[in-house]
């Protein structure tokens, strides 16, 4: 694989989270985020539903996996490619930037807490993404196409354990850093 596809699904990745990040500090300044936050971190210590954050979790991870799989077939797909990096990266600079906002100190460990399964899945995002783009590119795909299928299984399979991580590991540690 081309070393500049991969640098180009690393720049969307990080442009994203940058970006994120930028609109949060920048234009949502909304005091209904920091009631909404204010919220949630006071439902953390009522108790929360581990089973419906992991398929919540678990639904748009595979959603965001098979995107990418389904464009690396489309002659025209890495539009779409890039749009399901940015977009989950685009999310997770804004709620880093959400919670240390809100919370400062004690925001700087919630958004490391909560950024965990994130950095489970930023690898094999952009190496999926990547190998999309190549092939969307290519003209000769049958040579490619068992790597390309093991690629997508083994990032579904980090992709279920990053849910797994999001529902049953991070609610615990976001809810001991807001104490």
């Amino acid at each position: 694989m081309n070393k500049k596809i991969i640098i180009a699904s690393s720049a969307i990745a990080v442009l994203a989270v940058i970006a994120g990040a930028a609109y949060q500090v920048l234009c949502a300044k909304q005091p209904q985020l920091g009631d909404y936050l204010a919220s949630f971190a006071e439902s953390l210590s009522n108790g929360v539903n581990h089973r419906g954050i992991f398929l919540n979790s678990l639904k748009e991870g595979l959603l965001t996996v098979g995107l990418i799989f389904v464009c690396g077939f489309l002659r025209f797909g890495f539009p779409l490619t890039a749009w399901g990096i940015a977009r989950r990266c685009f999310v997770s600079g804004f709620t880093c930037a959400a919670l240390i906002e809100r919370y400062s100190v004690r925001g700087i460990l919630a958004a490391a807490a909560a950024e965990l399964p994130f950095m489970l899945t930023l690898v094999p995002l952009v190496l999926l993404s990547s190998f999309s783009f190549a092939l969307s590119f290519s003209r000769n795909r049958s040579s490619v196409i068992k790597s390309y299928l093991l690629l997508t299984a083994g990032s579904a399979v980090i992709f279920i354990c990053a849910a797994a991580c999001e529902s049953y590991v991070v609610v615990p540690l976001i809810s001991l850093a807001l104490r």
